[in-house]
């Protein structure tokens, strides 16, 4: 299986070509994207880690075409886009797509559920701090009780 800083590079820079391709600016496509231009620029750079499928989709939809071009255009050969021209599919380049789109969603998946193990971890941790500041501080409502009771008593041997 390929490097996956490789593969983000390699994508990163199909984005980039992609857009130039179609004469649109970064701070356009970052705008679109609700992101700042150095965070879409690190898109196209392949800096990003775990570039999601929605935000894959996301950048076809701004560029006018379908998210399938991104992941099979071939750098090698540089050719322009027209928007809405149909695109001859070829049963291979359809596999290696919904192949590249499986692999992409497991990664992501996978990516989520590390990201929840560690959440689920750290609540964890926090609802035993918690557990553990709750039992203490019931141990000095009983004595501050107790306390409260010694004066009561010694208040109503004073009448």
């Amino acid at each position: 299986m390929e490097n996956k800083v490789l593969k983000q590079m390699r994508l990163g820079a199909k984005i980039k070509k992609l857009r130039e391709l179609k004469n649109i600016t970064q701070d356009y496509m970052a705008s679109r994207l609700n992101l700042g231009t150095t965070a879409y620029g690190n898109i196209e750079r392949g800096t990003v880690k775990g570039l999601s499928v929605e935000r894959l989709m996301s950048i076809a939809e701004v560029l006018g075409i379908d998210f399938a071009e991104i992941i099979n255009y071939d750098l090698n050969k540089p050719y322009h886009i027209n928007p809405g021209q149909q695109r001859e599919e070829v049963p291979g380049q359809v596999d290696e797509f919904y192949t590249s789109c499986i692999i992409a969603i497991i990664e992501q998946g996978t990516q989520d559920k590390k990201m929840l193990i560690a959440l689920l971890s750290n609540m964890r941790e926090a609802n035993s701090r918690l557990a553990e500041a709750m039992a203490e501080h019931n141990k000095l409502l009983h004595k501050i009780y107790a306390k409260q009771q010694e004066l009561v008593t010694i208040l109503q041997g004073r009448k």
